[in-house]
């Protein structure tokens, strides 16, 4: 299912949100409710997990830093 009001190839499918990166890589989260987030970069062996009480921000927000901090955390692993 495609997912207007969010960025473009984001998708949801057997309970998990997925977005298409640019390099054309995927990220997926689990979302529960009040902000917790369950966050998987695979391309950066990345999992972020956020307990929650309320959401803070809209879930896109949250989406968006967590690939942020994927992306920084990631570029320290090595191969």
């Amino acid at each position: 299912m495609q997912l207007p009001q969010y960025r473009a190839g984001a998708y949801y499918k057997h309970f998990w949100w997925g977005q298409r990166r640019a390099d054309g890589g995927y990220d997926f989260s689990a979302r529960g409710n009040h902000g917790q987030f369950v966050f998987v970069s695979p391309k950066n062996r990345v999992v972020i997990a956020r307990n929650g009480r309320e959401y803070g921000v809209p879930p896109p927000v949250w989406m968006r830093l967590f690939e942020g901090l994927a992306d920084r955390l990631g570029s320290d692993t090595g191969p």
